[in-house]
């Protein structure tokens, strides 16, 4: 689950910087042009990767209620979705190699929906994006992890205080984003192990599942309906 979601932002972000170059192109060649496209597509007002940016007047005006998804699939710069893609493969295969496919496609769900949800809320007047709420979702994870087996903390802490450097000095960064995606994983951490329990047979990891995609898409829903109303 990890890989597909990498994968589409990765699509997403190939198709938005191919956009870009075309309308430079379109517009005379320049190497500069060119170069600068691949590295901030968005600069182009006319790209559609900014149908699928979190903005609650869009949301508001035309009921564009799936911007609560997309946000977590589209990015600013070449920079920004290096660093989402690199931080979210490395703590998102400990995440799932211990809960599997499912449980991680609902916390996938429920750190977007909570970052979208926080955004909406405590920061509706700006447009924001990228898949650094579900890198805050799966620390939220790992660190419940780590705690729960008792192991040590030191890289867990480590990848935190990067994530929050990153947060702090990184112009145009949604704090509340990240933490409504934080929110989103310790929820659906302390649910899937709630409902686990202590045994983990096969009817409990069922169970878990359908409670993880359950509290993804209801964190989705929620987000999509604030904005909506808003």
């Amino acid at each position: 689950m990890i890989a597909i979601f990498i994968a589409i932002n990765v699509t997403v972000y190939a198709a938005m910087a191919l956009q870009a170059v075309f309308h430079v192109f379109r517009q005379g060649f320049s190497g500069h042009g060119v170069v600068y496209a691949l590295e901030s597509p968005l600069s182009d007002s006319r790209n559609f990767g900014w149908e699928l940016l979190l903005s609650a007047e869009k949301m508001a005006e035309h009921g564009q209620w799936w911007r609560a998804a997309t946000a977590s699939i589209v990015h600013l710069e070449a920079a920004h979705i290096a660093f989402n893609m690199l931080a979210i493969y490395f703590i998102g295969q400990a995440v799932e190699q211990r809960f599997g496919h499912r449980i991680t496609a609902g916390m996938i769900l429920a750190s977007a929906g909570g970052g979208a949800l926080a955004c909406l809320t405590l920061q509706p007047e700006a447009t924001m994006g990228g898949a650094s709420t579900v890198g805050y979702g799966l620390l939220a994870m790992l660190l419940g992890m780590k705690l729960a087996q008792r192991e040590q903390m030191a890289s867990a802490i480590v990848m935190v205080l990067i994530y929050f450097a990153w947060t702090i000095y990184t112009p145009g960064v949604s704090l509340w984003g990240h933490v409504g995606g934080f929110l989103g994983g310790g929820v659906s951490y302390f649910a899937v192990r709630g409902l686990l329990g202590p045994t983990a047979g096969p009817a409990q990891l069922r169970r878990a599942e359908t409670g993880a995609l359950i509290i993804g898409a209801a964190a989705l829903i929620a987000a999509g309906a604030v904005g909506v109303i808003n």
